[in-house]
């Protein structure tokens, strides 16, 4: 509930006086609602049944050599309580994790769409860069990990950063050949994409400038 009121907020800012510049931010919960699923579900148990099929698990569920790999990731399940709670799983039990992680990014797509849809019903739909990131992944059962804040483990560091809008090219494909840093690569791209310079004193680099995002160069 506390999601779709923050969702309805920001689609209100969105519709009131669009003929101004202006900037909403919609800051939504899910899919942060995994941990709490962690926490419900602690040790050895027996997850209650879900519709449909269970997810499989990654081909990396499976540590192959605990001892080659750093210490610190080794003892995580003594310092993380997330990784202690989910230490004694079943690969059944991490099945319905993932599960569940897709649950909550469904939800968080359909508030998503409603503060899009509220968008694009004003004029200033037609002339607003969207912005989509996140500030961490998830394990998501790969190396037997879940949650975050556990290691630099791809699951982990990867992280959605989507644009749309004017002037932005639709891609059909993710682009992977680029490593961006969303929080530091947030300002240099928005100020890119709205024709300004970047500040000097400010890290990080906008996609747009190393690729070809912009929607003018599709016939080039």
């Amino acid at each position: 509930a506390y999601d779709i009121l923050r969702c309805l907020v920001g689609s209100e800012m969105c519709i009131r006086d669009s003929q101004k510049p202006f900037i909403c931010i919609a800051d939504f919960q899910n899919p942060h609602n995994i941990c709490g699923f962690v926490g419900a579900n602690e040790g050895v148990h027996t997850d209650r049944p879900i519709s449909g099929t269970l997810p499989e698990l990654p081909a990396n569920f499976d540590v192959e050599d605990w001892n080659n790999i750093p210490t610190p990731v080794q003892y995580i399940c003594c310092s993380h309580r997330r990784m202690t709670q989910a230490s004694h799983w079943s690969e059944e039990n991490y099945r319905h994790y993932i599960a569940a992680f897709q649950h909550y990014t469904k939800m968080v797509s359909k508030q998503v769409d409603s503060v899009l849809k509220a968008l694009y019903s004003t004029p200033a739909g037609k002339n607003t860069i969207i912005v989509i990131l996140a500030d961490h992944g998830d394990g998501m059962a790969s190396h037997r990990m879940v949650t975050k804040h556990i290691s630099f483990y791809d699951e982990m560091t990867n992280v959605p950063f989507i644009f749309a809008g004017p002037g932005i090219k639709h891609q059909k494909k993710p682009v992977d050949h680029l490593l961006t840093q969303p929080t530091l690569d947030l300002l240099p791209t928005l100020c890119d994409l709205a024709g300004i310079p970047v500040p000097a004193e400010k890290a990080g680099i906008s996609p747009v400038s190393y690729t070809h995002l912009r929607a003018h160069e599709t016939s080039q």
